[in-house]
């Protein structure tokens, strides 16, 4: 260590460094006689300049040095596999949702032409029980019946415009039925309809909205706006404008813990003491 070159000082060692950030003295290093005349103030307002020895300042001076030199922030990983797989599990779940409400749809028209065919085979019953008595007589002569069978002849022949009649209407309500199946799937493709226009129109929006648009939603808002997308389904007209299963761009705010707040406040703090 350089020794003082005033003579006065008795060649005393050059040992302290002074470290106020409010001296104006432009000789920083000295002895302790250079620190007596220089850094230390005479007015009994005014503090003393603050000093530390030399060894010791270059010590912390590494110290803070590395401790800056290693701050380093991580970058986010660019890895699409875990957007795939979070991607194919909302995929799976629309899908089996979908899946559910086409299930519905079809369980409903399968009832409707169930209970047609119902009716159909009721028709077809009636026709059967009037007509076998005497089917057999269609193409034979008369004059080879007994009288039991002559006699139902007789009757059938009295009675089938009456019976015509009858089936006619029966065959008219029947056929309104029918248009009333067709109907109604009709509707039913128009529930299933509405709902791929909800999904593609939310779709839509989201790509004019997404510049200007925060990542928002839980993963708790999915299953509310899947199960409110096919509820609304039970419209025939157009449904109003509601929150899809799309709504499920997940939320990723960083929450830091007590330790790692303390630990960024104490870096902070190094730097603003540097």
């Amino acid at each position: 260590m350089r020794q003082c070159h005033i003579e006065q000082h008795d060649s005393q060692k050059i040992k302290y460094i002074c470290i106020d950030p409010k001296c104006s003295q432009e000789q920083k290093l000295g002895c302790a006689d250079c620190f007596l005349e220089n850094h230390i103030s005479q007015s009994p307002q005014s503090q003393s300049h603050m000093r530390v020895q030399i060894s010791k300042f270059e010590e912390d001076l590494n110290s803070k040095i590395f401790s800056v030199k290693n701050l380093k922030i991580e970058p986010i990983t660019n890895d699409s596999s875990q957007f795939d797989e979070d991607f194919n599990i909302c995929l799976n779940q629309v899908a089996s949702k979908f899946n559910n409400f086409k299930d519905e749809l079809k369980k409903e028209m399968n009832n409707d032409i169930l209970n047609f065919d119902n009716r159909v085979i009721e028709f077809k019953n009636t026709i059967q029980n009037q007509i076998n008595p005497i089917i057999q007589y269609q193409n034979s002569s008369v004059l080879n019946c007994s009288s039991e069978e002559l006699s139902k002849a007789i009757n059938f022949y009295q009675d089938s415009d009456q019976l015509s009649q009858i089936l006619k209407k029966q065959i008219d309500q029947i056929e309104n039925h029918r248009e009333k199946v067709q109907q109604n799937k009709q509707k039913i493709t128009i529930k299933l309809q509405n709902v791929v226009d909800q999904m593609l129109r939310y779709l839509d929006e989201y790509q004019i909205t997404k510049p200007n648009a925060n990542i928002q939603g839980t993963p708790e808002k999915v299953g509310v706006s899947q199960k409110a997308i096919f509820q609304s389904a039970s419209s025939t007209t157009q449904s109003p404008p509601l929150k899809t299963i799309i709504d499920a761009a997940r939320s990723k705010k960083t929450i830091l813990t007590q330790p790692q707040q303390q630990q960024l406040q104490h870096k902070k703090g190094m730097r603003n003491k540097n």
